[in-house]
Formats: structure tokens, C-alpha cells, sequence
């Protein structure tokens, strides 16, 4: 049974930064890391590909100047790319083939991103008479319709249309930019809470980068063991013992689980002895995780508009089916990004329940229904029907949420965690054992501010190892 100071659940942004902070503030290299996949990233995951890289989990840096993230980027001179990854850029084109008309366009979604700003008062504003709308969903809704009609009752019937239209596709684009099943089950208090640190980046080289530096710093030191899925924490006695898939026991001083909320969701009940406490069950079982995929597809030449790549779909229904099936959940799918580095491929975003069913079908399958669906839009959209879709050389899906170690992408709050008072602040409380924080959690899921984040990931990891220098330093116990 091997035994160290310190043992952390997970190596990905939070577990590996965890140990960073650990070893660079010379706090203890008595660490062991135990991580359930055969690679060390979590939801950061880079993979070469067409002799560059390609990212399948994280790809942002979300804001500069304060952001942690930024931080330890600059520090360690980690190359940038000279634009960020685009994020629904592009050309919105309706599924009957048709463009959005440009007025319509610019005006409609200034008015939705102005609402999308707008909400941050339910956080921020120090009026307590504010009344708080059911979700986000409900609030953009309300003053869409009264948008409409109101300062836009002078439109007719074709170009209310358009604006419907592309208000379904903005909530959509909400939903997966959260990571939220439906945003009609969105927080608008949790809303404001975030902190925006301005413009995104990306990596020259994949978000690799990131992971590199860390183990860089942690050498030799630092005991990594891959395929160790951790099926058991005790925490009874003054050492936890954490048992993994593969028959290995550990003890720790401390355990800090980075394990995702997805996880926790569906593996708390078996993993901790005793029990968690009640109230972080409660805050587990009640602040809600996302799934989020990415189908990248990399076709044999370009059949989009270079000077203003990525291709926006909106659909032309009023409300998309809600019963996934084989036949409309390609729907779901409301933008093909362009790919930094991949002149050549496109990557389609989904999420919800639409991700879930895509997940059960194969790359084939998936394959299929994705280039069907595009070149009948784009067939229409050229007015040719003998118009062909380049030949699709390769595609590769990301599967989040039926992965057991990940079970998902990331956390967001709904209105019922608002109602019961339950912020993501409550995922961080520690364990308590005869005085010693014994069993400490970290992740984006238990940061108030950058849920949602790797930068979130990495402040969770900070706030968790102040927390253990400063009982170390109090009980004279420090390395």
C-alpha cells in the first residue's frame, strides 16, 4: 500500500495545477496523482492531426488581464496563435438555402446580444425589488416578444419570421455556450456571477501547452499512475485509503478530488465512506452538468466562403422536435466553425439531448447524416442541383458524456439550485475529520466565479492548496 502526503483525484487542469502550486510554493512533492484515463488532460485534450494538432476538449482562453489562465500563460511564454479559434462566425444560411438578409441579420442579434448583457444585473444589482426571471430563457424570450411587438411592429410577416427564426437559433447558441440542456432551465442569477475577462485566445499548439508546463515543473517528483479509475474513498481514519478499479489501495493525508460534477452525479453514493456530508449531496445533486460534443469534419477542399469562414444554420421550423431520433438530430447542430490550422475542415457543435443521442450512434452513421444534411442545405443554398459536397477524408466526434470519467462537460446553475439558495461556492466545502480538512474538492464546478473554465479548473486547485497551506502552517505540519 503506498502512502503519501497528499493524494489528487484526477489529473487534469485542476489536479495537475493542484500539484504545481504544491511543488512550486515548495508546500510538499509528497503527492500521488491517480487519473482514470490512459492520458493525463481530462477535459483538455489535444491529438495531432493533418500535421498540426487539433483540440477536442477545452480550445479557449476565455479573457486575458486577470484570468488566472492568462497568468500562468504569460509567465511561461507559452506560444499563442495570431487569432482565436472562431466562435460562430461565419455566414447564417437557412436550411431551405436561403440567406439571412444582412439588416435583418445585424439588427436582430445586436438587439439579443444587448439582452445577453443586459442580464447581468440579476447578479450584480444591489436593487433586492428586481425580480428575478423563472431562467435566462424566459427573460430573453419576454423581451424578444416585446421587442417585436413593440418597436418592431411595423415588420411584416416575412421579416418577423427571420427574427424568429434567428431567435431560436441565438437560444441555442445559448445552450451550448453554457453547456445547458435547455435554457429555459437557466440560472439568471448564476448569470452575472461569472466573470468576463474580455477577448478570447488560442494556442499556437494545441492546449497541450498548458499541460506540458505543469508536468514540466512537477519532474520526477510527482507520482502520475494512469488506468487508476478511483472506485473507493474512506475517509473513517486519520489516513484516507482510496482504492482504484485496477485492485491498488493508497493512504493520504489529504485526498483532493478533482473528479467532475458529472461524476460525482452518478458515482458519490459508492465511491465516499462514510457518506458525504448532507449538504454537498445536496449542492452534487442539484447544480446541474452539461454534455456538450464536437464533430469535426476535415473534407477534401473547402466548400465555404474562405474570406468569412463557417457556416451558421437556422432552421426553419418554429420549434425543433424534442423526441431525438436518427432522422432530426443533425437539426440540433446550429454552427460548422472554421478550425484554426485546418483550412480544410469544419467543426459542427451540439449539445443536450441531441449530443446524448449522437453519442449512441457510430462515425459512420454520424458521418453520414451530418454531409446528407449539408449537402441538401448547400445544394439549395447554390441553386444547383447538381452541386456535390466534397469528399469527406475524416471525422472525429467527441463522446463527453458517455464517457464514465467524465460524464459530461461542464456545470451550470438552474433556476431550482436558485430557489433552494445552492451556489457552486457549496462544492468546495471540505471534509472535516477530527479537525483536518481530510477530503477537499476542486474543479470548475466548485468556482463561484469561473464556472465552466479551465481557468476555473485552476483557481478551484489554488483555493484548494491555500486552504491546506494555511492548516499546515497552523498546525506547525508543513514539509
Amino acid at each position: 500500500m503506498e502512502k503519501c502526503k497528499v493524494l489528487i483525484v484526477g489529473s487534469g487542469a485542476s489536479g495537475l495545477y493542484a500539484a504545481y502550486c504544491l511543488v512550486n510554493q515548495k508546500l510538499t512533492s509528497d503527492i500521488i496523482i491517480l487519473e482514470a484515463e490512459d492520458r493525463i488532460g481530462g477535459r483538455i485534450y489535444t491529438v495531432p492531426f493533418n500535421d498540426h494538432c487539433i483540440d477536442l476538449g477545452a480550445q479557449w482562453i476565455h479573457g486575458r488581464g486577470d484570468n488566472p489562465l492568462w497568468k500562468f500563460v504569460k509567465e511561461n511564454n507559452i506560444s499563442l496563435a495570431e487569432k482565436a479559434n472562431r466562435d460562430c462566425e461565419g455566414i447564417f444560411i437557412r436550411t431551405d438555402g436561403h440567406s439571412v438578409p444582412l439588416e435583418i441579420l445585424e439588427e436582430t442579434m445586436d438587439y439579443l446580444w444587448s439582452v445577453h448583457e443586459e442580464a447581468n444585473k440579476f447578479s450584480r444589482d444591489p436593487d433586492t425589488s428586481v425580480v428575478i426571471p423563472q431562467s435566462m430563457g424566459h427573460y430573453i424570450e419576454e423581451k424578444f416578444q416585446n421587442w417585436l411587438e413593440n418597436d418592431k411592429k411595423s415588420d411584416n410577416e416575412e421579416t418577423k419570421t427571420w427574427r424568429r427564426q434567428l431567435f431560436n437559433w441565438f437560444i441555442k447558441f445559448e445552450e451550448c455556450d453554457t453547456g445547458c440542456d435547455s435554457f429555459y432551465q437557466h440560472s439568471c442569477i448564476s448569470w452575472g456571477e461569472y466573470l468576463d475577462y474580455g477577448d478570447d485566445a488560442s494556442f499556437a499548439n494545441g492546449y497541450k501547452s498548458v499541460l506540458d508546463k505543469m508536468i514540466a515543473r512537477l519532474g520526477n517528483d510527482v507520482q502520475i499512475n494512469l488506468n487508476h479509475r478511483v472506485t473507493a474513498i474512506d475517509y473513517n481514519d486519520d489516513l484516507i485509503k482510496v482504492q482504484t478499479a485496477n485492485g491498488k489501495t493508497f493512504q493520504a493525508d489529504h485526498v483532493i478530488s478533482t473528479m467532475s460534477l458529472g461524476v460525482l452525479k452518478k458515482y458519490h453514493e459508492s465511491i465516499f465512506n462514510p457518506r458525504l456530508p448532507s449538504d454537498l449531496i445536496t449542492a452534487i445533486e442539484n447544480i446541474s452538468f452539461g454534455a456538450i460534443d464536437r464533430i469535426k469534419l476535415d473534407f477534401a477542399e473547402p466548400f465555404w466562403d474562405l474570406n468569412d469562414p463557417g457556416l451558421l444554420i437556422v432552421q426553419t421550423e418554429d420549434k425543433l422536435i424534442s423526441d431525438i431520433s436518427r432522422s432530426n438530430w443533425f437539426k440540433h447542430i446550429f454552427t460548422f466553425d472554421e478550425v484554426n490550422y485546418h483550412k480544410n475542415s469544419l467543426m459542427g457543435w451540439i449539445s443536450g439531448n441531441a449530443a446524448r443521442f449522437m453519442e449512441t450512434l457510430t462515425n459512420e452513421d454520424i458521418a453520414q447524416d451530418v454531409t446528407d444534411y449539408l449537402q441538401k442545405i448547400m445544394q439549395k443554398y447554390k441553386a444547383d442541383p447538381d452541386w456535390k459536397l466534397p469528399k469527406l477524408r475524416q471525422i472525429i466526434v467527441t463522446r463527453w458524456n458517455s464517457n464514465p470519467n467524465f460524464c459530461g462537460v461542464y456545470s451550470y446553475r438552474n433556476q431550482d439550485s436558485d430557489a433552494k439558495g445552492i451556489v457552486n461556492k457549496d462544492l468546495s466545502v471540505p471534509v472535516y475529520v477530527r479537525g483536518y480538512p481530510r477530503l477537499l474538492f476542486a474543479g470548475e464546478a466548485t468556482d463561484a466565479e469561473h464556472y465552466g473554465t479551465v481557468h476555473g479548473a485552476m483557481s478551484a486547485a489554488a483555493r484548494e492548496v491555500s486552504r491546506l497551506e494555511a492548516f499546515w502552517k497552523n498546525n506547525q505540519c508543513s514539509n
